[in-house]
């Protein structure tokens, strides 16, 4: 289906032109004057979930046709599961404004991430202070001003909340290219065909990357770079050379330029260069690797730091600083024990209370779970049917995810080895990053799941091997059967949810 970095290209270009067609005809509520609360549900323009409804529909009577006449094939199903996925997140983004369900966007002039937005839009520079949300390297919020500067100057649009609603277009394309991405990924990693569509029917469905694609801070920007440094990190193992070095340290860079918290792929990447490099010494080619690490290095370090160094210099904030919160807030839970934060979980206790709630939640793993579906935020009692659904398919895939990694990790040693490994680090590292964030940070806010978005695609790799083995096995059609019965009700579930 794509092709090259055009289909990046020309996958923005549509998303763009989708955008100025469509968006004059959507009815928004509100106002960033008036930032509705967590707590607040929001009903999107219902002529856009409508539609949404109908293109879905449209897709899934095209597999069941295919289905019937035994032409629907994984790469068929994996191109419908795509797009899909490119109509939630187009249509989400364009029935959600950017100050509902965001992250620190705050107002103009309020040092939250639209104000950072604002300023750049203005042509005032970068941020003369490291307060609010200042702190964070800039990449993404260049990347929302130049889109809203180029919508003002072609629609002669005066109004900024409607200036500033087409910077969603950034983190839309960002979770939309993800799709793509993945894809690509799954081909370096020699994933089947069957395992490829089962793990990209998870990314597209999955609520995480609908939520972000209308959120303009900087988190899908960033993981879409943090997964792309994770793609250029296998081909440049499987492929050694100057161009893919290259791709690498950009994705990198471009990752720490847009959150810090990018920098954590660059572990996963030195271990690989360790690897890298123990072989070439075997084949005695270590001058021509110490060249191309070299190169990395006079890219990746200035693109990733020069932020943080800027900051240190002109105003003294530390590297790796992360914004301070009171241990007096009503989001601290550091007065629980362990236990109680760490060692609790209760689907239960999910059941009856569906939507996450920062300043009375201290469960870590329920508010997980929650959050990867619903964010920090609330919906009205007609989405509760479809939750309580998607709560429970989630938990039934964590599980098998969970136990796929455990499988062939130690037992089934010789399928997909460099995925199997792969995957297993990085989902490791941003585990282990995200319980000692928790443990030194003890806020309901730091518990939020967009911190470790990449698991879920580490999961859906998972669950995408362990089709095949459920598919390949002697007496497992009735297991296979029931797998993917489970993924289809997390995608309906998923689907209902975000376009009733």
């Amino acid at each position: 289906m794509f092709a090259g970095f055009s289909a990046y290209i020309w996958l923005f270009a549509g998303l763009f032109i989708f955008y100025l067609i469509f968006s004059p005809l959507v009815t928004l509520s509100g106002n960033s004057g008036a930032l509705a609360q967590a707590s607040a549900p929001y009903d999107g323009d219902p002529k856009v979930m409508l539609a949404m409804a109908l293109l879905l529909l449209a897709l899934l009577a095209a597999a069941v046709y295919l289905l019937a006449t035994r032409r629907l094939t994984a790469g068929r199903l994996t191109a419908l599961a795509i797009a899909a996925g490119f109509v939630l997140r187009f249509g989400y983004m364009l029935y959600t404004p950017f100050y509902i369900r965001g992250h620190d966007v705050l107002s103009y002039g309020g040092y939250g991430h639209l104000d950072y937005i604002y300023r750049l839009f203005r042509l005032e520079g970068l941020p003369d202070s490291y307060g609010g949300q200042f702190y964070h390297p800039p990449l993404a919020h260049i990347a929302d001003a130049a889109v809203a500067k180029i919508y003002a100057l072609l629609t002669g649009a005066t109004d900024l909340d409607t200036i500033f609603e087409s910077s969603k277009l950034v983190p839309c394309f960002a979770s939309s290219a993800l799709l793509v991405m993945s894809g690509r990924l799954l081909d370096a990693l020699d994933f089947s065909p069957r395992a490829r569509a089962v793990a990209l029917i998870v990314i597209a469905f999955h609520p995480t990357f609908i939520l972000l694609s209308a959120s303009i801070n900087n988190d899908m920007l960033m993981v879409f770079f943090f997964m792309a440094a994770f793609l250029y990190t296998v081909r440049w193992y499987k492929n050694p050379c100057y161009k893919n070095i290259i791709l690498l340290a950009l994705c990198i860079g471009g990752a720490m330029s847009t959150k810090f918290s990018g920098s954590l792929i660059a572990v996963f990447t030195a271990l690989i260069f360790i690897l890298g490099l123990a072989r070439h010494l075997r084949e005695g080619k270590s001058w021509n690797i110490f060249g191309q690490f070299a190169v990395f290095g006079v890219i990746c370090i200035p693109l990733g730091l020069w932020y943080q160094i800027r900051n240190l210099m002109l105003f003294g904030q530390p590297l790796g600083f992360v914004a301070r919160i009171s241990a007096t807030s009503a989001l601290y839970v550091g007065d629980r024990t362990a236990a109680e934060r760490f060692l609790t979980f209760s689907v239960p206790n999910m059941l009856q209370n569906p939507y996450c709630s920062p300043f009375d939640d201290f469960r870590l793993w329920e508010y997980t779970v929650r959050c990867a579906l619903f964010g920090e935020f609330a919906f009205s009692p007609k989405h509760d049917a479809a939750a309580a659904v998607m709560i429970i398919a989630s938990v039934v895939l964590i599980i098998l995810s969970l136990a796929a990694v455990v499988w062939f990790l130690f037992f089934d040693r010789r399928k997909n080895r460099l995925a199997v490994l792969g995957f297993t680090a990085v989902w490791a590292l941003l585990m282990v990053s995200f319980v000692y964030f928790n443990i030194k940070y003890p806020f309901g806010c730091t518990m939020d799941f967009r911190y470790i978005v990449p698991t879920v695609i580490t999961g859906a790799a998972f669950l995408g091997l362990l089709s095949d083995k459920l598919a390949g096995g002697r007496g497992r059609k009735a297991l296979f059967g029931a797998f993917c019965a489970v993924l289809a009700v997390f995608c309906v579930s998923s689907a209902v949810f975000y376009v009733i």
